[in-house]
């Protein structure tokens, strides 16, 4: 867009918008808000280290494998762009930092049997078994989890804007920069295996959406959905298990093994199905309540948070720790982090350093 036009538009000197273009100066961040919407680019285009060459806000994301027009709701369509704005930051930081690649990252062929690709993952994420029945509660077992991945290198990021019955979870595959993102929409143990779902589908080289609906009609998702099974279920630890904890019928062992590895029930019903304990048969009867969301809130899990607390929620401790550290190395200014934490303000960040940095001393705030 031409200068001249652009200026006169938001009543702006265009010696001076000529000058920000040049990269003499900045924009107030009320002022590139404004320029963003006009330019009609996120907001997060502005902080990159160069303008990109090859960006499409409207079908950038249209190469996510399940993504169809259908799909497509202002919620979904908002949620993917945000995501792609945060990683297409954190990529070009990490890289450009000299930091490894995300080991992970298409480490995973496609003809790879279940229980290899399982073992293949477990050892990447180093969570045992034991460790991970111990867990008291499913929302300690997501914590468990989601911490390893993150130690591994991929974001986990939280949405509750999507509806029930929209999107169930997003792989971002990025050599530096991958991404799962989870819907709070979900109880945690069926978070839990979504996100490793994603993660199979990652380490496959792949990004893809999954929805709530439809799971069993594509190979790669049942492909996925098994390896995730077998990677929180392991079959030898089921086996050793199972007849302590069999039921009456299929359904009621599928809730007993659910409980008890702090899964969700399709998980445990997948297992079921590789162990020949039931068939795709009967699992396809009932397979719109075992994919559906359920009824119960995020409000109901978790009650009202701290902003702070809300960021660390949906964003992680790994992206919070990677943007805050870009902000005291002044590769980014306030209004950066503030679009990059999803509209936290700085004066809650002396808390959200204290949860992310615990051992961090904090600057004194007394005054002398």
């Amino acid at each position: 867009m031409d200068v001249d036009v652009v200026a006169k538009a938001e009543r702006l000197q265009a010696n001076n918008l000529a000058a920000w273009e040049r990269g003499e100066g900045t924009p107030s961040y009320a002022m590139l808000v404004r320029l963003a919407k006009r330019y009609n680019r996120p907001l997060m285009v502005f902080y990159l280290p160069a303008p990109p060459t090859d960006f499409q806000v409207a079908n950038e994301f249209r190469v996510l494998a399940g993504y169809t027009e259908r799909s497509e709701s202002p919620a979904v369509r908002r949620t993917i762009e945000d995501v792609h704005e945060r990683l297409a930051w954190a990529s070009d930081f990490i890289e450009e930092n000299g930091e490894a690649a995300c080991p992970v990252v298409a480490s995973l062929a496609s003809e790879s049997s279940i229980r290899n690709a399982a073992a293949h993952l477990r050892s990447h994420l180093g969570v045992r078994v034991q460790d991970q029945i111990a867990c008291p509660t499913s929302a300690a077992a997501f914590k468990l989890w989601r911490t390893q991945c993150e130690a591994l290198g991929v974001f986990v990021f939280q949405t509750g804007n999507i509806a029930k019955d929209g999107i169930r979870g997003i792989a971002f595959c990025d050599k530096f920069a991958p991404a799962v993102v989870v819907n709070t929409k979900e109880l945690f143990e069926a978070r839990v295996f979504t996100m490793i779902h994603e993660l199979v589908h990652i380490a496959l080289g792949q990004s893809a959406v999954t929805t709530f609906s439809g799971r069993d009609n594509r190979a790669i998702e049942r492909y996925c959905d098994a390896v995730a099974a077998e990677t929180l279920v392991p079959t030898e630890d089921l086996m050793r298990r199972l007849p302590e904890i069999r039921g009456q019928d299929f359904e009621e062992t599928a809730t007993r093994i659910a409980a008890v590895y702090k899964v969700s029930r399709l998980a445990a019903l997948i297992k079921l199905v590789e162990i020949k304990a039931v068939t795709w048969r009967d699992l396809r009867k009932k397979w719109s309540v075992y994919t559906a969301a359920p009824t119960q809130t995020t409000k109901k899990q978790f009650g009202p948070r701290q902003p702070h607390k809300s960021t660390l929620n949906r964003l992680g401790f790994s992206f919070t720790r990677l943007a805050v550290s870009a902000y005291d190395a002044g590769e980014i200014h306030g209004a950066g982090l503030t679009e990059l934490l999803a509209g936290m303000k700085l004066k809650h960040l002396p808390k959200l350093l204290k949860a992310v940095f615990p051992n961090r001393i904090q600057p004194s705030t007394a005054v002398n």
